[in-house]
């Protein structure tokens, strides 16, 4: 479970935002001090690097890109921007950190299928067949109503 959670935890990080570089590590994107060897892992953080800042334009709206390789943080890069906290319909100028939640909205249905699919690649699940239930016993009370069916 814990490669889900950094799954996870890096996917989250992808959220949406804007414009210039406010908040970066060692390199100029965003690259730790010291990041895996390179026979280790082999990446291209020169290239990495020029690729986002590339994307990250204000049309892209882009809060902060995290790159995890073999459980080592390879780049990590925040940005200004603007965001809508709270489902809130007013727009607030914000400078992003890794200290900021991020209203993720819709895109949590996509990183819980990547996820699911990663756990039953690795057998920590059998299938989207199974009660969601099953993997929850604290709610035995739970069984038999119609919630008991939801897979």
């Amino acid at each position: 479970m814990a490669g889900l959670n950094r799954v996870f935890a890096c996917a989250a990080a992808m959220a949406a935002g804007m414009a210039g570089v406010s908040a970066l590590a060692a390199s100029s994107c965003g690259a730790p001090a010291a990041p895996a060897a390179a026979a280790e892992v082999p990446v291209d953080i020169d290239a990495l690097c020029a690729k986002l800042l590339g994307i990250a334009t204000p049309e892209a709206n882009l809060h902060g890109v995290v790159v995890d390789r073999a459980g080592r943080v390879q780049l990590e890069a925040y940005f200004d921007g603007t965001d809508h906290p709270g489902a809130s319909l007013l727009a607030r100028a914000s400078s992003f950190t890794a200290d900021d939640l991020h209203d993720v909205r819709s895109v949590t249905k996509s990183i819980t299928a990547v996820l699911i699919g990663i756990a039953i690649d690795q057998g920590a699940i059998s299938g989207v067949d199974v009660p969601v239930l099953d993997y929850f016993p604290e709610y035995a009370d739970l069984k038999g109503t119609a919630k008991s069916r939801i897979t």
